[in-house]
């Protein structure tokens, strides 16, 4: 069953044995159409009453999550389970170029409410009373709380998957990373992305040897979309200047519905695990906290090595 608020693009780019629905969320103007994945429940007869939503890391590319997700829910008992993947305003490069006029922002705070669009909308269609659990990577478990801050009723569990939820300009990557996301910078990267066309496939296999072919396929895709990278790196911009202080008050408030998993090491994250961990001090004994193994990075998604260890983390 397809949700009422999704449609399918023409033609849709979902083989039919495929788990999942390539789908089209159209958010009111002026955000405009936001490409999805839906996973419906193993029961065709009722809306389900249980659904995961997943806000990805930043690039919001979705197909670097498909065999995560689709793990996930096939590890459902219940019938009842669905999964609704939601993307980044101007984060879908094939999506975007259709539409690329609608999109005139692409900050944080636009992302957010894109973000709270999509939860209202499943939790409209569930049966009620809706029980929604939320899964955030990376950014996406900093936006994944400011859902939880609105949204608090019906939200059952939210997952921080690598969370970079505090002083990001400052883990090792953000130092050297940040002067990128400013504004001339991405320009010229953006532009540049003209030129990738010109790049051999066989010379991106050889490059990210260890990916599986559909993400590389999904990395030529973005590459090959000066207006997609251009949004990735306006919104990182943002996240360097606004995902700062650690909402302690918040991870307090909800201690009880946070799970975290954290990599070994993480360059993104960097001390400010020690930070995020310390807010909970006086609860410690009850924190539900993962550590990943040493080979589990913070791009989980595009490494096969999840299968065996980290989904069961997770």
């Amino acid at each position: 069953m397809l949700p009422p608020f999704l449609s399918l693009p023409h033609p849709s780019p979902s083989p039919s044995s495929s788990p999942f629905y390539d789908t089209i969320f159209h958010h009111p103007s002026p955000i405009g159409p936001i490409r999805c994945l839906w996973w419906p429940s193993k029961s065709k007869r009722t809306p389900p009453s249980f659904a995961l939503l997943f806000i990805p890391g930043n690039p919001g590319i979705l197909d670097f999550y498909t065999q995560f997700l689709t793990a996930i829910h096939e590890k459902d008992t219940t019938s009842s389970f669905s999964i609704f993947a939601h993307s980044h305003i101007g984060h879908s490069p094939q999506l975007d170029q259709q539409h690329s006029s609608q999109y005139t922002n692409y900050s944080l705070t636009t992302q957010v409410e894109s973000a709270l669009q999509a939860f209202d909308a499943i939790t409209s269609f569930l049966e009620q009373p809706a029980k929604i659990v939320i899964i955030g990577h990376s950014v996406g478990a900093w936006i994944a709380l400011q859902v939880l801050k609105h949204r608090f009723p019906n939200i059952k569990a939210v997952f921080l998957l690598f969370p970079t939820i505090t002083h990001i300009s400052q883990t090792p990557n953000g130092v050297w990373l940040s002067h990128f996301f400013t504004p001339l910078p991405r320009y010229l990267i953006s532009t540049l992305s003209h030129f990738t066309r010109l790049i051999p496939h066989m010379f991106l296999s050889m490059i990210f040897g260890s990916w599986p072919a559909p993400h590389i396929l999904a990395l030529r895709t973005l590459l090959n979309s000066p207006q997609s990278i251009r949004a990735a790196m306006t919104m990182a911009h943002d996240e360097m200047h606004n995902i700062v202080d650690l909402d302690v008050e918040l991870l307090k408030k909800h201690r009880e519905l946070l799970y975290f998993y954290f990599a070994e090491k993480d360059d993104w994250v960097g001390e400010y695990k020690g930070m995020i961990l310390e807010a909970f001090k006086e609860d410690i004994a009850c924190l539900r906290v993962t550590d990943g193994m040493a080979d589990i990075p913070h791009a989980f998604c595009i490494s096969e090595l999840w299968r065996s260890n980290a989904i069961n983390g997770c």
